[in-house]
């Protein structure tokens, strides 16, 4: 038997390890969270406000590197994501939002609480499209998932309740997600002319950003080699233990020469 267009978007946001989706119930995500329901592999997480759902999904994208799912309704619901969508565009941030739309044929009725959502979110999403019918669900939906892992951002699908409902046809149109590994390596000249103006300098401060990521060890050996203090911007914050950090000074300040000590501390950027 066919799947529903719920079934089949649970099936693909489970290809890509989504395990927990963000929202608030209503009429016209009822068939999507009622498919949540009856499938075990995911946790619905009911939050007080869309907008916390947002930054929720923001963050968890943020911190595990993966696909985060939040939703709202209609109208009110689907503009209570934007604050929250907006921070994980900000942060390259990975999150898929789906709103609810009232029927196809009510969309441009001034019906009540219609609002027309892909206007909405067209600057804050990396995709951002409507799904009219059936037959287009599959493409669009990969299309979806696919541009935010990519482009690193939100991306929004908003579906009629009379669509997302629906009975998926046999399309033949599934495609596999795919990730890639990304990787920024400098040329060697690159990597000469930086060793050469370290190597000139009389004093160096280095500031860490996101890019340092999984290179926590490398930024210690070349603050300890270059004995320069560094600072962070806001995405850094959590690249050296603030225990690191304490003990160093501690150790600074009970005997050891400060010249020798690596960093002298961190500060916001």
């Amino acid at each position: 038997m066919s799947p529903t267009l719920c079934e089949e978007l649970l099936n693909l946001l489970h290809d890509v390890c989504v395990k927990q989706i963000f929202g608030i119930t209503g009429d016209a995500l009822n068939p999507f969270v009622d498919a949540i329901r009856r499938d075990q592999r995911f946790e619905w997480i009911t939050v007080r406000h869309e907008e916390a759902g947002a930054f929720a999904a923001s963050a968890q994208a943020k911190l595990t590197g993966q696909l985060a799912v939040c939703c709202g309704t209609v109208g009110p619901g689907g503009l209570h994501l934007i604050n929250g969508l907006y921070d994980a565009r900000r942060e390259y941030a990975p999150v898929l939002a789906i709103t609810g739309q009232v029927e196809e044929a009510e969309i441009g009725n001034d019906y009540h609480q219609a609002v027309d959502l892909v206007s909405v979110f067209q600057e804050v999403c990396v995709y951002n499209e409507a799904v009219r019918s059936p037959a287009q669900f599959q493409r669009l939906a990969q299309q979806a998932i696919q541009a935010a892992l990519d482009l690193g951002g939100p991306a929004h699908l908003t579906i009629p309740v009379d669509i997302i409902g629906s009975k998926l046809p046999d399309s033949g149109e599934k495609r596999k997600i795919f990730r890639m590994e990304k990787e920024i390596t400098p040329t060697e000249d690159a990597l000469a002319a930086a060793a050469e103006a370290l190597d000139g300098a009389g004093k160096v401060t280095i500031l860490a950003g996101a890019g340092c990521v999984d290179a926590t060890a490398e930024l210690l050996q070349v603050a300890e080699t270059l004995k320069a203090p560094i600072t962070h911007t806001l995405r850094g914050t959590d690249l050296i233990d603030y225990d690191i950090l304490t003990g160093s000074a501690a150790s600074a300040t009970s005997g050891r020469a400060r010249a020798s000590t690596p960093w002298t501390g961190v500060t916001h950027c």
